[in-house]
């Protein structure tokens, strides 16, 4: 991934790798979280100062003001004056502000910068998804040593797959992330049958050991999605599969977690929705990105929630309690245009590109991740490698309305790949 990569892109790919290894617990990884977000801002000054061309930045052209582009604008204009204004009483502590800089880096990062070295070489993307299949392998292989070892690293979940990682949601995202990659590899790229049916199985075993329902769901969205898209015979035998598998094989996984997760979860739902109706001010301007979590604590032991969790585990209540529902509704509403417009321009990418092949993974891949995150709210932490990860599949599928004519791409990244 790092051959003939430029300054720029290995700051890019260095930042990717320690977003991931803040969420391990591996050695280190909590001084590493600790300190995030000075990271990303101090690697995004390295990015500007010191190695960007800043003869190209005066050769920029804003060009016409989309609606996307100007809901991004209006993000980050009513953000920055949440955090410094309306409510600089919840935000004005150094980890609360320096957090909500870390946004803007991460975003043009990942984004912006690195979706275009994709898009201008989509043989670099192939290395990067390939990068996220080897990190598959190790968390697998290293999830089921510790499990059969008994070296698990969160006792409150014995016999869970937890790879790398303390929890085994966390887990459950990377195989939420790395199945669909194996199935676009296998029916897009002409994977080895025999290396895709090996990990296939591998990896959906590794994903049912984590018991997360949510990865479960996401997982086969996005596998009947690309299936889709390549042909309604895929489809169909897809839908088949995935019948079989949850009437033999899922259902009893998902059992035998029990419903006093799913009670709970409903819990801390209904915490989050009373904070964020409490009154107008807190409706529109939330309780601050890092001094929510002790509202939340207090507010959930009144509705009986005793589980040791400081969010409500659903991304759009995240983003409402900690930033209030206006920039919450700007954000979703963003989302959808993008994703809207995306699928509408999908039709104008020649169905034998490669980039076709792309945008049709980088569309399952959000989808998923936003249902999954209905379930879950990683995605909305920006020291976590989730984010990084969503905004590069999400700029990718950007340039499907951003770019004018395919046809004119050039001819190695136009055809297909065999």
């Amino acid at each position: 991934m790092f051959k003939n990569s430029s300054i720029q892109e290995n700051i890019s790919y260095v930042s990717f790798f320690i977003s991931i290894y803040a969420l391990t617990a591996l050695p280190f990884s909590g001084l590493i979280l600790s300190a995030i977000y000075f990271i990303y801002i101090t690697f995004f000054i390295v990015f500007l100062v010191v190695v960007w061309d800043f003869n190209s930045i005066s050769n920029l052209k804003i060009g016409k003001l989309s609606i996307d582009k100007l809901l991004l604008i209006t993000i980050f204009f009513v953000m920055l004056l949440n955090v410094f204004f309306f409510n600089r009483q919840n935000n004005s502590d150094i980890k609360s502000v320096s957090k909500v800089f870390s946004y803007f880096p991460v975003f043009f990062i990942f984004a912006i910068y690195l979706p275009g070295v994709f898009f201008k070489n989509t043989y670099k993307f192939e290395a990067f998804l390939n990068f996220l299949i080897i990190f598959g392998v190790i968390n697998t292989l290293f999830g089921w040593f510790a499990l059969f070892a008994g070296l698990q690293q969160n006792v409150t979940y014995p016999g869970f797959l937890m790879g790398l990682f303390n929890h085994p949601n966390a887990s459950g995202f990377v195989y939420s992330l790395t199945i669909p990659i194996l199935v676009y590899k296998f029916i897009y790229r002409r994977y080895n049958r025999i290396v895709f049916s090996v990990m296939i199985f591998v990896f959906t075993l590794s994903l049912l050991f984590t018991f997360s329902r949510a990865a479960y769901i996401a997982t086969g969205v996005s596998i009947l999605i690309l299936s889709y898209y390549k042909s309604k015979r895929a489809f169909l035998i897809m839908v088949g599969i995935i019948v079989i598998l949850i009437f033999t094989i899922i259902v009893d996984f998902t059992a035998s977690k029990g419903g006093l997760s799913s009670i709970s979860r409903l819990l801390l739902f209904a915490t989050a929705y009373d904070m964020i109706i409490a009154d107008p001010f807190h409706f529109m301007w939330g309780y601050g990105v890092v001094n929510f979590y002790d509202t939340f604590l207090s507010e959930k032991l009144f509705l009986g929630s005793l589980e040791i969790v400081a969010d409500p585990h659903n991304f759009i209540l995240l983003l409402g309690v900690q930033f209030g529902m206006i920039i919450t509704s700007l954000i979703v509403f963003y989302m959808i245009v993008t994703l809207l417009k995306s699928a509408k321009s999908m039709k104008r990418i020649p169905s034998n590109s490669h980039y076709r092949d792309l945008f049709n993974l980088c569309f399952a891949v959000i989808v998923s991740l936003l249902i999954q995150n209905m379930f879950e709210d990683i995605m909305i932490y920006p020291e976590y490698f989730l984010l990084p990860l969503f905004l590069v599949y999400f700029g990718f599928l950007m340039k499907s309305f951003q770019h004018k004519d395919f046809l004119q791409i050039n001819p190695g990244n136009y055809l297909k790949i065999n």
